[in-house]
């Protein structure tokens, strides 16, 4: 039986401890999934903990960047080093390996989409691996916070901060909430501070997929964007952390068990 769980705080919006329970029953993936909603000053004790204790761990907000402040616990793949973020981590009596699926998860549902830019909301972790998977692509960057956003552009070339919100939302293809803002229902005040035209052509992802539809999906849905919210990614990563945990492809699984989990029916295929 493998041990895993999820790292992060606030837990309560997650579903995927649902999903991990649904392989376990209905495929028979040898699998017991917790959740271990831990305070920050707490962090470096869970990832001892993890070491003696977990076969693997998945880490969402605020802390995908923690794990490069313990070099002396971490090793970490190729992408993960590339984005600077972790969402998965597998462990062992050596120590922990980090790595990052996000960057898969967030491009597959969108892959056959053509996109020439971006406008990107946020400069955490989530919107390093969204950055990292839109390699090649211009992304112009919005962040409230202006030193993240440079530290940001020192690690990607190809990103650009704006100021104007609006100008930039006229000039990308696809525009993305990579924050947490909107996971507990509140308004996304960048955009309901301007005022634009109809935004038909243009997709809005947000990677908040609990709850379905956020304020800033309702805002493209208003201006006549298509939208889609972060239910899939979560799905395709989870595909490949599983790869990484149990060496298995299990997609047709994960996508059966999906169905359970969907929140809102209809954004299974608003693409």
């Amino acid at each position: 039986m493998l041990r895993l769980g999820l790292l992060g705080h606030p837990l309560a919006h997650s579903f995927s401890s649902s999903l991990f329970s649904c392989l376990n029953k209905r495929f028979g993936l040898p699998v017991n999934y917790e959740n271990f909603d831990i305070p920050a000053e707490k962090v470096g004790e869970f990832f001892n903990f993890a070491i003696e204790n977990l076969d693997g761990f998945n880490i969402t907000v605020p802390y995908k960047i923690k794990p490069f402040e313990f070099p002396e616990l971490f090793t970490f793949d190729e992408a993960a080093i590339e984005i600077g973020a972790i969402n998965v981590v597998r462990c062992s009596p050596d120590g922990l390996k980090g790595y990052n699926t996000d960057y898969v998860g967030f491009i597959k549902p969108i892959e056959d989409r053509a996109i020439r830019t971006a406008l990107v909301f946020g400069a955490g972790g989530a919107a390093r691996a969204v950055i990292y998977s839109l390699s090649g692509k211009k992304v112009l960057l919005f962040n409230r916070t202006r030193e993240h956003a440079e530290e940001i552009t020192k690690r990607f070339k190809n990103v650009i901060i704006v100021k104007d919100i609006q100008e930039a939302m006229e000039k990308a293809d696809l525009i993305v909430n990579a924050t947490t803002l909107g996971l507990n229902g509140e308004e996304f005040y960048p955009l309901r501070e301007i005022e634009i035209d109809g935004l038909s052509g243009k997709l809005f992802y947000d990677l908040i997929y609990n709850p379905p539809i956020t304020d800033f999906l309702k805002f493209g849905i208003e201006h006549g964007a298509e939208v889609i919210n972060g239910f899939k990614m979560l799905m395709y990563q989870a595909i490949e952390n599983i790869k990484i945990w149990a060496g298995k492809n299990l997609e047709r699984e994960v996508f059966e068990c999906s169905k359970s989990l969907q929140p809102v029916s209809h954004m299974e295929n608003i693409l």
